[in-house]
């Protein structure tokens, strides 16, 4: 029968196993003990124990039933079963062995090698020194992977209340905009209704507007050809008045040429006259072959230019005191017998100079 395990609270460092320690080594003893008798076997394994091991002694291992069958019709005679812990067992350990030794009843016999079973067990130590290292480091990755899992849960977590937050007043705020996205979308159907209104009359502007379009165009070869009509009458009505114009000319000039012709001419040798060109140019100075109150006649040394038409008139003499001024044109000249003679009209003359020249003339006569 297997031993009975111990509670960890009663484990220590001077015990040889751990809990799992029922299924291993308990004692050593020479090679030639039998196993005929518990008794025997029994004296033989305390008397191993109670004196130090040394090297190249052997001793029995003490196995439960099931571990024992594993070592039965094996070749080798120094088959062990490994410990969980690999801890070697010591003397202060020995009355805990005689009592767990009490409680088997199969005993094996097998020649073993104390220094082959130490490097094995020592093996086995430093092999599960490793592995518990292993799973230390493990652990502590562990804790650390589980540190920033917490770290991220609580994140998470804090997300996740700040969404739900968010999510509530999105939701309150929704439930506040929703009666004006309602008027909103009202309004919107309103607004589609009045724009389908708003095409079919701005079709019905546009039918109307290309009938006017067409009538426009109609009327503007109407008026086109108004203008044409109007074109040819206006050239007509220019014409007939740049004829009623010349007209009206030669019958100024002829009312001009019978009122010089009607008054009276006189030469009055107290009367001199002065023309000037436009610029200034002295054309004629001395006394006129006769004068009157619409013109003078010249007797000039040559002939006056062409392109002479206004000139300055100045007469004065004892007849009249203060000089007159006065605007004439020539309005004729001849030349005979190798004598140039002109003739100037007075258009421009005052009131006062009028009635002084006409006095003069009034006396001569």
């Amino acid at each position: 029968m297997s031993s009975p395990r111990r509670p960890a609270a009663v484990r220590s460092r001077s015990e040889p196993y751990s809990a799992a320690s029922s299924t291993c080594v308990r004692a050593a003893v020479t090679r030639n003990a039998t196993s005929s008798t518990a008794s025997s076997s029994l004296s033989t394994i305390l008397a191993a124990m109670s004196a130090p091991p040394s090297p190249g002694d052997t001793f029995a291992v003490v196995v439960p039933r099931w571990q024992s069958q594993i070592t039965r019709g094996s070749p080798r005679d120094d088959a062990m079963i490994p410990p969980t812990d690999g801890s070697v067992i010591d003397r202060e350990d020995q009355g805990k062995g005689e009592l767990a030794m009490t409680q088997l009843t199969d005993v094996l016999a097998t020649s073993v090698d104390v220094a082959d079973v130490l490097t094995k067990l020592e093996a086995l130590v430093e092999h599960w020194q490793h592995t518990a290292e292993r799973f230390r480091v493990q652990w502590q990755e562990s804790e650390w992977y589980l540190g920033e899992t917490r770290a991220t849960v609580a994140h998470v977590q804090e997300q996740l209340t700040s969404m739900r937050e968010t999510y509530g007043w999105l939701e309150h705020a929704y439930r506040e905009v929703e009666p004006r996205l309602h008027e909103a979308a009202h309004e919107r159907d309103d607004a589609n209704r009045d724009l389908v209104e708003a095409r079919a009359a701005h079709e019905a502007l546009l039918r109307q507007h290309l009938e006017m379009a067409a009538e426009l165009a109609g009327a503007r070869h109407d008026v086109e050809a108004m203008r044409r009509f109007a074109e040819t009458v206006q050239q007509k009505l220019d014409a007939e008045r740049a004829r009623g114009d010349a007209l009206a000319v030669e019958l100024e000039a002829v009312r001009r040429r019978a009122e010089r012709r009607s008054k009276s001419r006189t030469h009055h040798p107290d009367l001199m006259a002065e023309v000037h060109a436009v610029d200034g140019q002295l054309l004629f100075h001395g006394c006129p072959s006769n004068v009157s109150l619409t013109g003078l006649a010249l007797a000039l040394d040559e002939p006056l230019a062409e392109s002479l038409d206004f000139v300055k008139v100045t007469i004065y003499g004892p007849a009249v005191g203060r000089p007159i001024e006065a605007i004439g044109r020539l309005v004729w000249r001849q030349s005979a017998d190798q004598s140039c003679r002109g003739g100037c009209e007075l258009l421009d003359m005052s009131p006062e100079g009028r009635k002084t020249l006409e006095e003069a003339l009034a006396t001569a006569a």
